[in-house]
């Protein structure tokens, strides 16, 4: 059996795997498409705020970051990917691996260049249009394929990491100078230099597209199975997330990858370090973890120079509201890691048998760690993008409360249950399956409802109330116990 039976038997599918496939693509690209418009109608909303003349210098930079970061994100799902199967039964084997991920490779190929077209089309957006604007959607697109070869370059020759870095670098240069330049009213003016930054733009896609087009298939043989496998597990796990609407599928898939890490953080003085009250003991052990985990937090936190940006743009035409739900999100992602160990906590009830205290002393001592790392980076993070100090302040506290009730209250889930069911353009969705996703984020959207009702000074006010019922209520092991 040669080559080209091996993977046509290995790749033949039946009807309704057939099927299901093509509903998966159906369903995906339909969601893509609605987002994808709501996104474009605010991008044109926000156009007429960005101060016309002496501000063509903003769509440069907002390209130059969705560049960055599709190329960060292509890197971060391969390109070239194997799934579970094929990296466990056909990379081993001696078939040619050009032509055994060819397929995969062309999907990657297909996502990165219409991201690279609508990146195209909102930097035409945010230029004001015109009819010499519809050129940067086809630039664009060919952009995207460009940023694609470069990654497969990059995963053959195991520089992934350092173009990872370098692109995250280039994002946030972007949206520094987006911020600075909004808020000081610079006026640069490139108007006159757009048909250059097009022309080299052009040429040196280009180039990339041509060499790479030469290069491809020896890049792709010299891709190392274990980067072929993480990149697999990558694309799995998103899809099974999309899928199964249960964002928790990234937690389980990143946890055995932490614990392959060797630790190098010390324990600075903790080691041996006992009081007399065990919640102090708690408090500072949470403490040097939160140390320990330094570096995550810092790359999660430093997605607020993105809410920097987004305020400096999208800030004057829907008002400070837009820019504290954006930052709500960042603020959750720095809690929920910061807040492992309130998690671990509340999710065993060995843990509340060992210790001679009560739990909600424990739960309490356990929250004060994200809640100041929370408030801190909520208050920094909207007084940047234009928020007043004493509102900023505000937001943030509520961001923070908030934020640690609804980690808390994740940490106790509900049992899904199914039966009723709401009819969408993607097919019924289970009322039970959406209430899981939604039990801990549901308490920062109310606690932002009533902020935006009544102001954010009261509504941290209900977030304290939230947080209080968290607190008085835990019960180490939940529904479990």
């Amino acid at each position: 059996m040669g080559e080209a039976d091996l993977l046509r038997d290995a790749r033949a599918r039946s009807r309704g795997s057939r099927t299901s496939t093509w509903t998966l693509v159906y369903g995906g690209f339909l969601l893509t498409l609605t987002g994808c418009a709501m996104g474009l109608a605010v991008v044109h909303e926000a156009v007429g705020t960005l101060g016309g003349a002496g501000a063509s210098w903003v769509p440069c930079a907002l390209a130059a970051a969705w560049a960055a970061g599709l190329l960060a994100t292509c890197l971060s799902f391969g390109p070239a990917h194997a799934r579970p199967a094929p990296a466990m039964w056909l990379l081993p084997s001696p078939i040619d691996r050009a032509r055994l991920l060819r397929r995969p490779l062309l999907v990657t190929f297909g996502l990165v260049a219409t991201l690279g077209a609508l990146g195209g089309l909102t930097t035409a957006l945010l230029g004001g249009g015109g009819s010499g604007a519809v050129v940067l959607v086809p630039l664009g697109g060919l952009v995207g394929v460009a940023v694609h070869q470069i990654a497969l370059w990059a995963q053959a020759r195991r520089v992934a990491d350092r173009l990872r870095a370098a692109a995250a670098v280039v994002a946030a240069a972007a949206a520094l100078v987006i911020t600075w330049g909004r808020h000081v009213g610079a006026t640069w003016e490139v108007t006159g230099a757009r048909p250059w930054i097009i022309g080299v733009t052009t040429v040196l896609v280009a180039a990339v597209t041509l060499v790479s087009t030469w290069r491809w298939a020896t890049w792709l043989r010299q891709v190392g199975r274990p980067s072929l496998r993480t990149a697999g597990d990558a694309v799995d796990t998103a899809v099974t997330g999309a899928v199964m609407l249960d964002p928790s599928v990234f937690a389980v898939r990143s946890a055995p990858r932490a614990g392959r890490r060797r630790g190098r953080a010390t324990s600075f003085g903790v080691a041996h370090f006992r009081h007399r009250f065990v919640v102090v003991d708690f408090l500072a052990r949470d403490v040097v973890a939160a140390f320990r985990r330094r570096g995550p937090l810092a790359a999660r936190a430093a997605w607020m120079l993105g809410v920097w940006a987004f305020g400096a743009i999208f800030g004057p035409a829907f008002s400070e509201r837009s820019t504290v739900v954006v930052a709500a999100f960042v603020v959750w992602s720095v809690v929920a890691m910061a807040g492992q160990g309130l998690t671990t906590w509340l999710g065993s009830s060995s843990l509340w048998r060992l210790v001679p205290t009560r739990p909600q002393a424990v739960t309490l001592a356990l929250t004060l760690t994200p809640l100041v790392l929370g408030a801190f980076l909520g208050a920094v993070m909207l007084g940047g993008a234009g928020v007043g100090a004493a509102d900023a302040l505000a937001w943030g506290v509520l961001l923070a409360v908030s934020t640690v009730a609804g980690v808390a209250r994740r940490a106790d889930p509900p049992p899904v249950t199914f039966g009723n069911s709401v009819s969408t353009p993607l097919g019924d969705v289970e009322i039970g399956l959406a209430a899981a996703l939604l039990h801990g984020p549901d308490v920062v959207a109310l606690c932002l409802l009533a902020g935006m009702l009544a102001g954010p000074q009261l509504g941290c006010f209900a977030a304290l109330g939230w947080f209080a019922r968290v607190v008085l209520t835990a019960r180490p092991g939940g529904r479990r116990r």
